[in-house]
C-alpha cells in the first residue's frame, strides 16, 4: 500500500512541477550559443578528461576522471557526477558540464565491478547505498 502511495505522489509532483515550468517558465536555462561552447567531439578530442585509478582501503582499483576547470574561468566549484549503474564516461552528462561552465572541476567514478573498476575479492562487498 506505502508503495502505491508514494508513487503516486511523486507522479502528481513531477506534473506540479512540469506545469510551473511551463506557465513561468523559471526553471529553465538556456545556454548561449557562442564560441566558448565546444561540442562533444572537440571536448573528446581535447584530452582534458584525466582518468586516474584509485585503490581503496580493501584493495580494489577504482577508476575515476576528473575534467579540471578552465585556468582563466576557475571559480573553485566541484560537481561529483554519480553515473546511474551502467553508464560510463561523460557522454550523459555533457549538456549539465557546458550549462555549468568551464569553471567547474567535474569528477566521476566507475562503481565497484562497473566498466575499469574492479570488483572486490568477496562479491558481497559490492554494494550501492
Amino acid at each position: 500500500v506505502i508503495v502505491p502511495v508514494h508513487c503516486f505522489l511523486v507522479c502528481i509532483g513531477t506534473l506540479v512541477f512540469m506545469l510551473y515550468d511551463l506557465i513561468n517558465g523559471k526553471h529553465s536555462v538556456s545556454v548561449p550559443a557562442s564560441a566558448n561552447v565546444e561540442t562533444w567531439q572537440q571536448f573528446k578530442a581535447s584530452g582534458r578528461s584525466i582518468e586516474r585509478t584509485h585503490v581503496t582501503r580493501d584493495g580494489v582499483p577504482l577508476r575515476y576522471h576528473i575534467v579540471p576547470p578552465h585556468p582563466d574561468e576557475a571559480n573553485g566549484k566541484v560537481a561529483l557526477i554519480c553515473q546511474p549503474l551502467g553508464n560510463c564516461g561523460w557522454l550523459h552528462w555533457y549538456s549539465t558540464m557546458v550549462t555549468l561552465g568551464r569553471g567547474w572541476t567535474f569528477v566521476c567514478w566507475d562503481y565497484r565491478g562497473f566498466f575499469s573498476s574492479e570488483e572486490p575479492r568477496r562479491l558481497r562487498n559490492i554494494s550501492v547505498r
